[in-house]
C-alpha cells in the first residue's frame, strides 16, 4: 500500500485491533520521534517482549502506521519479531500490514501460535483479527467490547471497538467510540483520521465534521504526506477541487517519491 487510498484510514480502524500499548519506554529515538507524542507514546495496555530492540521497533512500526506509512511499518514489525520470535502482537500488526493474503496469514497464524506468552489485552486483539478474518463480526464485536471493558483508559482499546462496530455498519456507535478515544487522547493523529474518514464513507454522512477532523490530523503532523491527502480527500467529499487538487499537491512535495494520490 503506496498511499493513502479513500477508505484506507476507516480500513485501518479495524488494523487498530493490534496497536494498543502500555509502556513507560519512547519509541527509539530518530529524526521522527518528534511524532512519538501523537502516535506511539499513546501507550495504555501492554505489550509483551523481553527484547529492547523488539519494542524498539514494535513502537516505531506503530508510529509508521499511524500516520499511514504501511510498508515501514512493516518493516519495523518484522524486524521486532526478527529480535524476538516469540513477540505474538508483533507479529499480528505485521499481518495487518502484509501486502498480501499469504503474508497477513502467516503471521496471524504466528502472532496465535505465540499467543500463550502474551498479555490478555494483546490475546484478545489476535482474536479479533481472526474473528474479522473468519467473517464472524459479531464475535469480533463481543471481543470489543470485552477489550474495552478491561482497558477503558486506552484510546486504542476504543479504536479497536470502533473497527469492529464499523464491521457491522454500527457507525454512531463507532463514532462514540472513536469520540471516547479523542476524549482520552486529544492529540491522537490516527483518532482523528478515523473518525473523519468515518464522516466521509460512513452513514450519515457529515462532510464538515470530517473536514474539522482532517485538519485537526493535518495539525498535528504538518509535513505528513498522509495529513494532506486526509485533507484533500475532505475537500472533495465537498466538491471543493480546487481546495483538494492544493491538498493533494502538498501531499506529493512532502514525499516526492508517492507514485499515487487518494
Amino acid at each position: 500500500m503506496l498511499c493513502a487510498s479513500h477508505a484506507s484510514i476507516r480500513a485501518a480502524v479495524a488494523v487498530l485491533v493490534a496497536c494498543g500499548v502500555y509502556s513507560r519506554a519512547a519509541a527509539a529515538q530518530g529524526p521522527r520521534a518528534a511524532l512519538d507524542p501523537i502516535t506511539s507514546a499513546v501507550i495504555y495496555h501492554p505489550i509483551t517482549t523481553s527484547s529492547a530492540e523488539a519494542r524498539a521497533h514494535f513502537l516505531e512500526g506503530l508510529r509508521e502506521l499511524d500516520l499511514g506509512r504501511f510498508i515501514d511499518a512493516n518493516v519495523h514489525f518484522k524486524l521486532a519479531v526478527a529480535a524476538d520470535p516469540n513477540f505474538a502482537f508483533a507479529y499480528l500488526n505485521a499481518a495487518n500490514t502484509a501486502n498480501s493474503l499469504a503474508d497477513f496469514k502467516s503471521n496471524l497464524a504466528l502472532a496465535e501460535q505465540h499467543a500463550a506468552g502474551a498479555s490478555d489485552a494483546e490475546r484478545l486483539q489476535i482474536q479479533m483479527t481472526r474473528k474479522g478474518f473468519d467473517n464472524d463480526l459479531a464475535g469480533q464485536l463481543a471481543l470489543g467490547q470485552q477489550l474495552v471493558e478491561q482497558y477503558p483508559r486506552s484510546p486504542r482499546a476504543w479504536l479497536a471497538l470502533a473497527g469492529a462496530q464499523i464491521g457491522l455498519n454500527k457507525n454512531e456507535d463507532a463514532r462514540a467510540s472513536m469520540a471516547k478515544a479523542l476524549e482520552l487522547s486529544p492529540k491522537l493523529y490516527v483518532a482523528h483520521a478515523a473518525m473523519g474518514n468515518d464522516y466521509i464513507f460512513g452513514e450519515p454522512h457529515d462532510f464538515t465534521k470530517a473536514l474539522a477532523h482532517m485538519q485537526e490530523a493535518e495539525a498535528l503532523a504538518p509535513d505528513e504526506s498522509n495529513a494532506h491527502l486526509l485533507v484533500g480527500d475532505a475537500y472533495r467529499a465537498q466538491r471543493n477541487l480546487e481546495k483538494a487538487r492544493d491538498e493533494y499537491l502538498r501531499a506529493t512535495s512532502s514525499n516526492p517519491a508517492m507514485p499515487c494520490c487518494s
